[in-house]
């Protein structure tokens, strides 16, 4: 299995992909909080839900407020490509959004962190951040990613006619499209295109 570092020197070997931000120094903070905390929880709101990718010692359903899920980051590397992004989902300011909290073993730490900055902040787009997550058992301090408003990944909110347009897009049938939509930024056809791919490969 290759190792995170080398996964994140192979995933932005394009002249598009190289990290808005150096990650390590991120990765540094975080490592640093953690020693005035008791346990290292992570919040996750999309992907990490069905995939996470790492065993947790516990997971419970929780509900983070002041920021809200929406499918508003273009990807270079999980979804489109390099030249024409994709959307993926992100937590913005505002709101509130539920998911699920894990709380890692301890010995795991280290190994965890790095894997998930090798899933997450390949171009070092996201804010990792810890936020008060609110559980059936009691409020947990949670790492999470976040996205700036001002990111430039960070797209911009539909007009009423382009999320109309979007719906009436060639989407089969069968493909429910997410009321998320509406808050989205597709300004030309090729990000149309790419919000339509994301949809597809949800379903």
């Amino acid at each position: 299995m290759p190792s995170p570092s080398r996964t994140i020197h192979a995933a932005v070997d394009h002249p598009l992909l190289h990290p808005e931000r150096d990650p390590a120094p991120m990765l540094a903070r975080v490592r640093e909080a953690l020693r005035s905390l008791d346990a290292l929880w992570v919040f996750g709101y999309a992907s990490l839900i069905w995939r996470p990718e790492f065993d947790a010692a516990e997971h419970r359903m929780a509900r983070v407020n002041g920021w809200h899920r929406a499918l508003r980051m273009r990807s270079r590397v999980n979804r489109g490509t390099p030249e024409q992004p994709g959307l993926v989902f992100a937590l913005l300011p505002g709101g509130a959004c539920r998911g699920i909290v894990y709380r890692l073993h301890p010995q795991q730490h280290d190994e965890v962190l790095e894997r998930l900055w090798a899933r997450e902040m390949v171009t070092g787009v996201y804010d990792p951040r810890f936020v008060q997550a609110h559980t059936p058992q009691g409020t947990v301090s949670a790492l999470t990613f976040t996205l700036s408003l001002r990111s430039p990944q960070c797209s911009q909110r539909l007009s009423d006619i382009d999320g109309l347009l979007l719906r009436s897009a060639q989407i089969p049938p069968d493909v429910e499209v997410p009321p998320v939509l509406g808050n989205l930024s597709v300004g030309n056809e090729s990000q149309a295109q790419a919000l339509i791919v994301a949809v597809h490969h949800d379903h």
